[in-house]
């Protein structure tokens, strides 16, 4: 019997080295032709390869600078996770037969970028979206990687987890999807999704996913000190105190959702009002009122799409509340939105005095104070002024590590502001 067990233990040590060392030369060789082909974008490199016990496939220390870049973006390790210890084994078998596998998650820790960076302000991830954080702050749709800078964060680091569950035999999905930020945001979505599909097949699933259907959607988000970077850095922009920047960004936010042709109801907004006042964490949940399928999700207007798509949110731990949402006629939305603009030019009022803004003459007196540059071709940069001379100033900059001096003509300038 002691023999045996041996000799069970040595043919499951050589199946797992002689496995772990077969899958990570195929993983090897798969990232050095990645290696290759990326030389035409930018150079792609990684440290070494791993395979686990647990079944996990991790590559670790990945790099990677598009050409013209600055910077890079750098990921700590990148994780397939199979779930047991036979699952790249599956994975293989599934691949093979062209199907999907039951499961399978894929984890991306310490991946970091330089908001002040080329990659970032280039990145269509961060250039395109709108979101509801910046609404009220000057004349901003989003925040650029120079304004986090100016918050704080001029380097953002994330850790990201996507996970997917196939249930039955491809009759429904279900997707999870795991996004935390240091210090600045946790953020986790649940999808499920009506499938109909008769098996795992990709191309069976492929032709699914046209009539594919939403159950529900669940958000959950935490703020970890995002909020109020924001609160101070927008009152500092527009020249009011914390206190009336909430009630003139809760004001813009309001008027978001009419220039949509919805009116947000007493519900909603006190609910999104107790989060601006006190920015802790919010839980929103979403379900059909009748079918509704994936395209029609993204195709749908927003003040059509209320009618079709209900939903519970939950702030600070406060009651759920109800999406208490209404259509606006063309007539009532045109209405709305010119009595509001008339309100604000009626309350025009004379320019607010900036006393972070710097005039260009009095430079001289603020040698070596933090400060950022906005030049008027729309760079920006955070240093410090080490001399004014005639007709430009040295300006010394943090640049990969370490301090860059450099010469800015006084004509290129369009604002130098503090930022102690």
């Amino acid at each position: 019997m002691k023999r045996f067990l041996i000799l069970a233990i040595l043919i499951a040590a050589g199946v797992f080295f002689g496995g772990k060392f077969y899958y990570e030369s195929q993983m090897k060789k798969s990232l050095d032709e990645l290696v290759q082909a990326a030389q035409v974008v930018g150079d792609f490199s990684y440290r070494d390869v791993n395979v686990t016990h647990t079944g996990e496939a991790q590559i670790n220390h990945l790099r990677f600078q598009p050409h013209g870049a600055n910077d890079a973006v750098l990921i700590d390790q990148v994780k397939l996770r199979t779930g047991n210890a036979l699952g790249l084994f599956y994975l293989s078998e599934d691949a093979k037969k062209q199907q999907f596998p039951q499961h399978l998650g894929v984890s991306v820790s310490g991946l970091r970028i330089l908001t002040g960076g080329s990659v970032y302000g280039s990145s269509q991830t961060f250039s395109t979206a709108q979101g509801f954080d910046a609404m009220g702050c000057g004349n901003r749709q989003k925040f650029s990687g120079h304004d986090l800078m100016d918050m704080g964060y001029e380097e953002l680091v994330m850790n990201i987890d996507l996970d997917y569950e196939i249930i039955g035999d491809g009759q429904k999905l279900r997707l999870y999807v795991r996004n935390l930020t240091e210090e600045l945001a946790r953020l986790e979505i649940t999808a499920d999704v009506q499938l109909g599909a008769s098996s795992r097949s990709a191309q069976v699933m492929a032709a699914t996913f046209t009539r594919a259907a939403l159950n529900s959607l669940d958000v959950e988000y935490e703020d970890l000190g995002y909020a109020a970077n924001v609160i101070k850095f927008c009152a500092a922009e527009t020249g009011m105190t914390p206190a009336e920047y909430r009630a003139h960004h809760l004001a813009a936010w309001q008027d978001y959702w009419n220039r949509q042709g919805i009116a947000v109801g007493p519900k909603v907004t006190a609910a999104y009002e107790n989060f601006v006042q006190t920015p802790d964490r919010f839980s929103l949940y979403l379900f059909p009122a009748t079918s509704l399928s994936l395209r029609d999700l993204f195709e749908t207007p927003a003040n059509i799409l209320i009618y079709r798509l209900q939903g519970n949110l939950e702030v600070n731990d406060a009651p759920v509340v109800t999406l208490d949402l209404v259509g606006l006629t063309e007539e009532e939305q045109a209405q709305i939105v010119a009595q509001k603009e008339a309100e604000q030019e009626a309350v025009a009022a004379e320019p607010v005095v900036d006393p972070s803004l710097l005039s260009l003459d009095d430079l001289k007196n603020h040698l070596r104070k933090s400060v950022r540059v906005r030049l008027h071709n729309g760079k920006s940069y955070r240093g410090q002024i080490r001399a004014v001379e005639e007709g430009r100033i040295q300006f010394q900059r943090f640049e990969q590590g370490g301090h860059l001096v450099m010469p800015i003509q006084l004509d290129d300038i369009k604002e130098v502001r503090l930022t102690d």
